[in-house]
């Protein structure tokens, strides 16, 4: 919901998005906008992986040992 935490955490990261995406828009067009598609997704992907990859080495680290690995934390807490 909009009161969220994780909204409440991330809505910059929401504005900078949008104040970008509007910006390509006005002074770029549909072609500007259209180029920077796949660098945003990159951008997005790449958040999504660096979240990942640590989860994943820690599930595998406590298959491995029966041991919680170290805490990484994705949202400021």
């Amino acid at each position: 919901a909009w009161a969220s935490t994780p909204l409440r955490l991330m809505w910059a990261s929401y504005l900078v998005g949008w104040i970008i995406k509007h910006v390509a828009m006005k002074y770029g067009g549909l072609t500007v906008y259209d180029r920077m598609k796949p660098i945003m997704m990159g951008l997005v992907v790449g958040d999504l992986l660096g979240a990942l990859v640590p989860n994943l080495f820690g599930a595998a680290y406590y298959f491995i040992t029966n041991e919680q690995p170290l805490q990484y934390l994705i949202l400021p807490g």
